[in-house]
């Protein structure tokens, strides 16, 4: 192909498979992971960001998030107790079934 001729995407595609190239460097694209399309309201806000908690169990703060590894996209979750400021940790139950089954791709 010469340079600055017009080709499909999909035969550069094609192309640089059956020759094993690779571009330099791939843009990494950020999985979504909130859907706004949808007719459910917003969750109330109870807590009205005091989050000082008196006993255990009372306050659990959760948050997850996607971090990009070597390998790809790897899901994040934690869950902390806001008396004792401890994280909880997933029991041997929960590890096994999540390294048996890794879950869809989050860039599909």
């Amino acid at each position: 192909m010469a340079h600055g001729q017009r080709t499909a995407r999909t035969t550069v595609a094609k192309i640089t498979r059956q020759n094993g190239t690779r571009p330099l460097r791939q843009r990494r694209r950020m999985p979504r992971t909130t859907g706004n399309r949808h007719s459910l309201g917003i969750a109330p806000n109870l807590l009205r960001r005091d989050f000082r908690a008196d006993a255990h169990n009372l306050i659990w703060l959760a948050d997850n998030s996607y971090v990009p590894t070597d390998e790809g996209w790897r899901y994040f979750a934690a869950v902390k107790d806001m008396a004792t400021k401890a994280s909880a940790r997933p029991s041997d139950r929960c590890r096994a079934s999540a390294s048996a089954s890794p879950g869809p791709d989050p860039t599909a």
